[in-house]
């Protein structure tokens, strides 16, 4: 049991690091392109490429552990020991050559994410990268039983929680740590939009996830691990979209204020942190028994 839960705590922290990656590029990409560089954009970029680097760490740390705890869960050996089944575990299961391609395109994220220069070029590497690990990701997910178009389904689940993720997290890290107010300013509607279709797209995703794996036997809601720890994640996920439109009628209309500004950088952050909690729970089903 504490070995599932370590391997929970990984995998968690993991995902969370490289869907706050993937998002957090994407996002600067889709602000900066239109926008004339000044120094706030400068700023900004200089503090997300820092958070960039310590989180292409913690992945680098994490990933490979989670390969091994994966791989120890599944022979039923101790940490030790499974460490001299990795090399089998890729070359006879798919799910150990996608845990390899993971690894490999954590070390890519990292190396990405160190490099010495600023450009597009590496930010669209990094959502390259980022965009493949959570699609290797998907591909041993729960829903592998339940066929290819509910895997593709997953995917854009997870890729467009992803991005609503990043865009809140490179959000509320480049507004705070941006002088210029400017860049702010430039970059809300494009989150407010980020936002929006993220979060039409993961409650029409999820479900269709939900509805392939649960079906419509209500009874497995109730009387699985699965389904109490799915509706655990539509609560929490409800709590977030409330949130979201609370800071969007309430906070948004002060931002040209100073001090509206900072209010508003910290509920987006607390909205960050909520997300994290959802994903979690994404994990956490990713590790549930099937009701099925």
């Amino acid at each position: 049991m504490r070995l599932i839960t370590a391997q929970v705590l990984v995998a968690w922290l993991a995902l969370a690091a490289v869907a706050a990656l993937y998002g957090s590029a994407l996002f600067v990409l889709l602000v900066c392109a239109p926008a004339p560089a000044g120094p706030g954009q400068a700023e900004a970029r200089r503090a997300l490429a820092r958070l960039w680097r310590v989180l292409t760490v913690l992945a680098v740390v994490l990933v490979p552990i989670g390969f091994l705890a994966a791989t120890s869960a599944t022979s039923g050996t101790s940490l030790g020991e499974a460490l001299g089944l990795i090399a089998a575990t890729v070359r006879d299961s798919r799910a150990g050559r996608l845990w390899c391609a993971r690894v490999v395109l954590t070390l890519a994220l990292f190396s990405a994410a160190w490099m010495p220069w600023e450009s597009r070029l590496r930010d669209g590497a990094i959502v390259v990268l980022g965009a493949l690990w959570l699609v290797a990701r998907a591909m041993v997910s729960h829903t592998l039983d339940h066929g290819a178009l509910a895997v593709g389904v997953y995917a854009v689940h997870m890729l467009a929680a992803g991005l609503w993720f990043g865009a809140m997290v490179g959000f509320s890290f480049g507004a705070a740590q941006a002088d210029d107010p400017g860049w702010g300013a430039a970059a809300m509607p494009w989150l407010w939009r980020v936002a929006g279709w993220c979060a039409a797209i993961v409650v029409l995703t999820g479900f269709l996830i939900a509805y392939a794996v649960v079906g419509l036997v209500p009874a497995d809601l109730i009387y699985s691990r699965y389904g109490r720890e799915l509706m655990a994640k539509v609560m929490l996920f409800t709590v977030v979209i409330a949130f979201g439109v609370y800071i969007r009628l309430r906070l948004a209309r002060r931002a040209t204020e100073e001090s509206g500004r900072y209010e508003l950088v910290r509920a987006i952050g607390i909205e960050s942190v909520l997300l994290i909690g959802v994903i979690e729970f994404a994990v956490l089903l990713a590790h549930s028994r099937l009701p099925h």
